[in-house]
């Protein structure tokens, strides 16, 4: 009785954490791929 529950279980559980990871991964990648990662402060423009 435990073993196709906890097949269900995992079934059920491993897409959304598949893709959750899978675009976690991206945007992390996107992030870093990405020239000047500058937050929305204008202190660098004053700066200069």
């Amino acid at each position: 009785m435990d073993g196709p529950d906890v097949r269900w279980l995992h079934e059920a559980l491993f897409p959304p954490l598949a893709i959750g990871f899978t675009l976690l991964a991206y945007a992390l990648a996107r992030e870093l791929r990405r020239p000047g990662i500058r937050p929305c402060s204008p202190s660098r423009s004053s700066r200069r």
